[in-house]
């Protein structure tokens, strides 16, 4: 048989209990309409579930080369907690060199200035990979 045929036939059985559940039931139009919308889409979605794990058996998906430089920041800290101690070092190194006090790390004689007229080191900006 052809395909054409097949679906001819599936179209009179659907037909036949399209009848058997409007007359025997008494189940409206509406009511048989909806049940076969359902239907179509539970199984659509079931063969499409079944299609895409076929396809992912027969081609596995490629797997992402990781860049070392994924792996060294992954440590004991995250990146912007180590931020945070290296700006707290640098102030309280700041404030010996300055004199200031080292425990709060502020200094006494003024923001940016040091006692031999040096000016601070700036950081450089850090790229953020993703």
């Amino acid at each position: 048989m052809s395909v054409v045929s097949l679906f001819f036939k599936l179209s009179q059985a659907l037909r036949l209990l399209h009848n058997k559940m409007t007359e025997e039931y008494g189940l409206p139009s509406v009511g048989s309409y909806l049940i076969f919308a359902i239907a179509t889409i539970i199984l659509g979605a079931l063969l499409g579930l079944i299609l895409v794990c076929a396809i992912d058996l027969i081609y596995p998906p490629k797997q992402c080369p990781r860049s070392q430089k994924s792996f060294e920041n992954k440590g004991k800290y995250s990146e912007p907690e180590l931020d945070d101690e290296d700006i707290k070092d640098d102030l309280i190194d700041d404030a010996a060199q300055s004199g200031g006090d080292h425990a709060t790390g502020t200094e006494s004689e003024g923001p940016a200035a040091d006692t031999n007229g040096t000016k601070a080191k700036r950081r450089k900006n850090r790229r953020l990979d993703m």
